[in-house]
């Protein structure tokens, strides 16, 4: 059908306005975007109805609806694969790439954008080349090669600034490279270069109005802050930068700004607030269904409630941590095997199979070299996972040997790693003419092994013709090498940026080995380096837990021995005033129940004083011993005695039937307490009087009970001590205090 001129102009309109307001506004953006969209479908205008999908994918993405995203960003590149768009093609996978990237899965993410890169460069579209460049490095960056990462992002830098009259349409990206930038330098502790980089980025971000920049750039600005000292200035700065996240709806920066705001606040002792803020961004970031972020925040929250003491929360969080840790080391594995192939299609037959392919060009003469490099790949895969799947060293190196041996001529092999604490290269396998040595060491800086100058150098080798090409490497021959050996071909293994060790194997023929079996064993290099980094994590995490279960242990000893300080008398190891209330709380609950009565009685020494200034505070002190003692030894089991003075004590006495079963137990106390005494070889003798309240008759609280008793004995004392009374109420006796140093009429 002939399309309208005008619908078209206004759909192409509407499209390009929906595009500029996105980061400022991806709700309004989506709404126009819905319209184009409606539009488009009504004339079914091809490049209308993509454009309108497109732009819906990224404000989706904006908006943390990662499963919508998905979606549409996929139908949109079945669109533009249709029309042969291969503009199109790159931003639906940078769309794409963005998402599984937000996700977590950087596998997937590495490989879309690095299609993205691909086409772009292949139509000479420098604004795509740029923005695809800052995406594969934003992958590494979340995956801790940050050294690598700067290196993309300077490139998508270079990129910008070669754009020429695309530079216009280059902005939207400008303020997010910037901001990597600084990001970069922050990981690798250049503390005032990512100062910098992070100033220009949050001016690019609000000129355009790119909101979610801008909160990513105040984020990064808060921990220059704290690096700088200045703890209130990066706590308003990620403030500044939840508010904004929160106001444009981007919901994981929001979460990533509450955790490392959190992160912030341990350091500073707020622990309650450091919690609300890490449960609020796990809860967050799962509903969105993003897992980069979750590690950290199962990480901080357990720090949070360990040092809350509650230590089954933490250990339970710490396990998640590891599991989620686990779940994105596993995507790292994947990420690599997807590096080994990038690093294949680079230069074979598959990258320009895959460019020409989408312009429809037949390249049959690529075809066999395209097949024999897939053959290689899905090897390369294979082994990789074999290999990532074991933690002992020796059966890697093995694994290695024995798959190698299918691809190549690995003879002679060997593995080294280098011990820097002891200064030598351990090679912990070496095998010649299939005869395999004992464990044994050389000096780090050997000039006669190949092993050595791999490790020193960094640096990969391949030799065609040993007899004619070692002296530019190694001194002699001798050491290690057979006199056959014509072909060698080594490559380090990294732990980031350091060498921890080399593989290498050697051949009897003169160029047995290419520039291709260099790449492969180069690939299979970074899962043996993944293998041991997962060994040592192994490790690490075995005395963690370790660790963790002795301080657990230990820190609950600590618990019940400050618990029992806290609540318990120095002296006489009698509870406290402190746990009485609890007791005493305890006790009237059960009798509640039970129907029960319940006696208070409150003690105090008579003739207690004159210990003290007679014969010193040690011989009163001892007289306290002797006194709690037999106060227990009248009591039962299940009642309780405190010491709630220096000569006060108040028994808890339980299951009551009658009020003259408490004043037998009143009576013995009484009479246990007047028998004398030896303090210090000087007999003594102390007297005690008891005031008495009954649970309920006198009173259903505590300090209701306590009180009453307190008055009843005060009866005793100012009527001959030596005795107890019963509570009644209005300060006159129910029953007349017993002297039980009287005799009775």
């Amino acid at each position: 059908m002939d399309l309208d001129p005008d619908i078209i102009r206004t759909i192409d309109e509407l499209n390009d306005s929906s595009w500029q307001v996105m980061l400022k506004d991806p709700v309004g953006a989506a709404d126009i975007a819905t319209h184009a969209l409606d539009l488009s479908r009504k004339i079914q205008y091809d490049k209308g109805i993509a454009s309108a999908l497109l732009n819906s994918a990224w404000c989706r993405l904006f908006l943390s609806d990662l499963t919508g995203a998905e979606r549409i960003a996929s139908e949109v590149l079945e669109l533009y694969s249709a029309m042969d768009d291969l503009l199109g093609l790159s931003m639906s996978y940078n769309v794409l790439g963005a998402v599984f990237h937000e996700r977590g899965e950087f596998d997937k993410a590495l490989e879309r954008f690095m299609k993205s890169l691909e086409i772009a460069k292949s139509l000479g579209r420098k604004d795509r080349e740029a923005a695809s460049l800052n995406n594969v490095g934003e992958v590494l960056k979340d995956s801790g090669e940050i050294q690598e990462a700067l290196t993309y992002f300077m490139r998508a830098s270079e990129a910008m600034k070669a754009m020429g009259d695309e530079k216009k349409q280059g902005v939207e990206i400008e303020s997010n490279v910037l901001v990597n930038i600084g990001e970069a330098f922050l990981a690798l502790g250049e503390t005032e270069n990512a100062s910098s980089y992070l100033e220009l980025a949050l001016d690019s971000a609000e000129s355009v109005e790119d909101v979610g920049t801008e909160a990513r750039t105040l984020k990064a600005l808060a921990h220059v802050a704290e690096r700088r000292g200045s703890v209130k200035d990066a706590q308003d700065l990620f403030s500044r930068a939840l508010e904004r996240a929160q106001s444009s709806g981007q919901v994981l920066i929001a979460s990533e700004a509450m955790t490392e705001n959190a992160e912030l606040l341990i350091e500073t002792g707020d622990l309650t607030e450091a919690l609300r803020l890490l449960e609020l961004a796990l809860e967050t970031a799962g509903n969105a269904g993003a897992k980069r972020n979750m590690p950290e925040c199962y990480r901080l929250r357990s720090l949070v409630r360990e040092r809350l003491g509650d230590i089954t929360s933490a250990l339970a969080d710490y396990k998640r941590y590891k599991e989620a840790l686990d779940a994105l080391s596993d995507e790292r594995v994947a990420r690599l095997v997807h590096n080994a192939e990038a690093r294949y299609e680079l230069e074979s037959a598959k990258k320009e199979g895959e460019i020409f392919r989408l312009r429809n060009v037949e390249l049959k003469e690529r075809r066999a070299e395209l097949e024999r490099t897939n053959a290689r790949l899905r090897s390369v895969a294979e082994i990789g996972r074999e290999i990532t799947a074991s933690l002992d060293m020796e059966t890697v190196a093995r694994i290695v040997h024995r798959r190698l041996g299918e691809l190549l001529d690995a003879t002679d092999f060997s593995l080294a790693l280098l011990d820097s604490a002891m200064d030598r290269i351990v090679f912990r396998l070496f095998i010649q003419g299939n005869v395999e040595s004992p464990v044994f060491s050389i000096p780090a800086d050997s000039k006669v092994s190949f092993s050595a100058w791999v490790i020193t150098h960094g640096e990969p080798l391949l030799i065609k013709n040993a007899p004619k090409e070692y002296k530019k490497y190694i001194k002699d021959t001798a050491f290690r090498v057979g006199k056959d050996t014509s072909s060698l071909l080594f490559t380090p293994l990294f732990s980031g940026a350091m060498v921890v060790g080399a593989i290498g194997i050697q051949s009897m023929l003169p160029e047995a080995y290419s520039g291709e079996d260099l790449k492969l064993i180069g690939a299979l290099a970074s899962f043996v380096s993944v293998a041991l980094e997962n060994s040592r994590v192994h490790e690490e995490l075995r005395k963690v837990n370790l660790a963790l279960q002795t301080e657990k242990s230990e820190l609950e000893r600590l618990t019940r021995k400050v618990s029992h300080i806290a609540n318990h008398d120095g002296l006489t190891g009698l509870p406290n005033r402190l746990l009485l209330a609890e007791l005493l709380d305890t006790a009237l609950k059960r009798s509640r129940r039970a129907k029960k009565i319940v006696a208070v009685m409150y003690m105090d020494l008579d003739d207690f004083k004159p210990i003290n200034d007679k014969y010193g505070h040690r011989a009163g002190d001892i007289a306290l011993v002797v006194v709690s003692n037999r106060l227990k030894q009248v009591l039962r089991a299940s009642d309780t005695v405190s010491r709630v003075g220096g000569d006060e004590f108040v028994a808890i006495v339980t299951d009551l039937d009658s009020k003259l079963t408490a004043s037998l137990v009143a009576e013995k106390l009484v009479v246990s307490c007047s028998q004398p005494m030896d303090v210090g070889g000087t007999e003594c003798r102390v007297g005690v009087s008891v005031g008495i309240a009954f649970y309920p008759d006198d009173g259903i609280k505590a300090e209701e009970l306590l009180r009453h008793a307190d008055d009843a004995l005060y009866q005793v004392k100012r009527r001959g001590k030596n005795g107890f009374a019963f509570y009644n109420g209005n300060d006159t006796r129910d029953e007349e205090p017993k002297n039980l140093d009287q005799p009775e009429a």
